[in-house]
């Protein structure tokens, strides 16, 4: 390990809290045994993509509670049904102007339908005027998911919700990514069922159909859409250290992914460092102010349905602060999604990080894509980590090559070697006043840090 890290983090402790002395073990004994990253790869090999209701699901679960309590954890296996969704053997296939069978995948929550021929056209990236001028009445539609230069992007759940209205047979989403690659994600909200089939195809495909339909020959696909919406029982877990008050700090990761690769990256990544902390924590300085609970939430990918039944269920003013982790890696800052008060804990930390050179430590940018979100919703500090370059596996975001062999062990170490004394130091700062937002200040929040895609899910949850 570079010694200049070493040096960095163990000033932090020194700066920001009372127990310096923990330091040096924490850092050593992450590189030395890194154990998350062994849970790591049997959670990616032996389950695989853990798409909530799948037999790679209840493995993983299986696998996680079995390493927890190798550790001398008691875990908690809080079970609950939310809406689920099951893929089936969909098939695209082109019929005319050739004969070709594109790469496509259904998206979540996509429906069923007797199998169909249709004519395909091209509806632009789906806004409302673009589908009018594309007459999609009784045709499929394809939509490019590129960012246009001078268009607001448009939601794909939007998009369909807009083309089954102007009586679309299904919609077809173009990736921008290159390389054959296709990108899952849901196609309806709030675990309702899409109004009709909806798939993503590649970038080459698409771009091919496209051509075809601008070049006016008429395009003909064959549609098996066999997916269905049923609900499952799914599990959080959970593992608590308990500190001299009830009070506590959460730290957070969503363990499902998408099933078409292992979700090693989305959110592996977040499974094993949340492992490695706990792992780290107890042995070490597990003594604290307030109570740390890490929680590994469920059914993230299909519209944060652990996060938000986690918050539900539980008596929010014990929560101190949420800290999550998803996709992260190699951390030069930190993100306090809109929450202003948390600025100066981080500020403290980020000053002592000399060693992780970046023009802006602290960003405070929320969105609405990840578990942190119900926890702002309801007025709780949220905190993560903030990093410059991309994942080496995010290329394969949410498709079939975010496999285990695309993680670099650095970018699983270095997030666990900042934050566990970060989430010690949060877990013993009582000078640090943290009040909850009421709703009209979370609102202001939103608006304030131009989050209005916040304002959707707070409608889609009834908040």
């Amino acid at each position: 390990m570079n010694q200049n890290i070493k040096t960095c983090i163990f000033t932090i402790v020194l700066y920001i809290s009372s127990f310096s002395q923990t330091v040096t073990p924490v850092v050593d004994t992450n590189y030395s045994f890194h154990e998350g990253y062994r849970l790591l790869s049997r959670i990616c090999d032996e389950a695989g993509g853990r798409l909530i209701g799948t037999e790679g699901n209840y493995k993983g679960i299986s696998i996680l509670t079995e390493e927890l309590k190798n550790l001398g954890f008691s875990v908690n296996n809080d079970d609950y049904i939310i809406p689920g969704w099951k893929r089936g053997d969909d098939k695209i296939q082109v019929i005319a102007p050739v004969k070709k069978n594109l790469r496509a995948i259904a998206l979540g929550y996509s429906i069923a339908k007797p199998d169909f021929e249709t004519e395909l056209v091209f509806a632009g990236s789906g806004t409302d005027s673009e589908i009018t001028a594309a007459h999609v009445q009784g045709k499929a539609a394809l939509v490019t998911f590129e960012h246009l230069p001078g268009k607001d992007p448009v939601y794909r759940y939007d998009a369909i919700k807009s083309l089954a209205a102007a009586g679309a047979t299904a919609a077809i989403f173009i990736d921008s990514r290159q390389g054959g690659m296709v990108m899952c994600s849901m196609g309806a909200t709030g675990g309702k069922a899409a109004l009709i089939p909806a798939f993503a195809t590649s970038f080459e495909d698409g771009k091919w159909l496209k051509r075809v339909i601008q070049n006016k020959q008429t395009t003909r696909l064959f549609i098996h859409a066999s997916d269905s919406c049923q609900p499952v029982t799914v599990s959080n877990l959970s593992v608590l250290l308990p500190g001299q008050s009830s009070k506590k700090i959460v730290v957070g990761a969503h363990f499902d992914s998408w099933d078409l690769g292992q979700g090693a990256t989305d959110n592996g990544l977040g499974i094993a460092q949340l492992y490695e902390m706990a792992r780290l924590i107890k042995q070490l300085h597990p003594e604290n102010y307030y109570s740390i609970e890490f929680v590994w939430f469920n059914g993230e990918e299909l519209g944060l349905h652990g996060s938000k039944h986690y918050v539900d269920n539980q008596n929010t003013d014990d929560i101190i602060a949420m800290v999550n982790f998803d996709m992260a890696a190699a951390p030069n800052g930190f993100n306090t999604y809109g929450y202003d008060e948390l600025k100066p804990f981080c500020l403290a930390a980020a000053r002592v990080f000399s060693c992780i050179d970046t023009a802006q430590k602290i960003i405070n940018t929320p969105h609405s894509g990840s578990d942190f979100v119900p926890f702002i919703l309801r007025g709780i500090p949220a905190l993560g980590g903030n990093s410059d370059g991309p994942l080496p596996g995010g290329k394969y975001y949410h498709d079939f090559g975010d496999t285990f062999d695309k993680i670099i062990e650095e970018d699983y170490r270095s997030v666990v070697t900042v934050f566990t004394p970060v989430i010690i130091s949060l877990a013993n700062s009582q000078q640090f006043k943290l009040p909850h937002k009421t709703r009209e200040e979370v609102l202001d929040m939103i608006k304030r840090t131009h989050s209005e895609s916040l304002l959707r899910v707070m409608k889609m949850w009834g908040y």
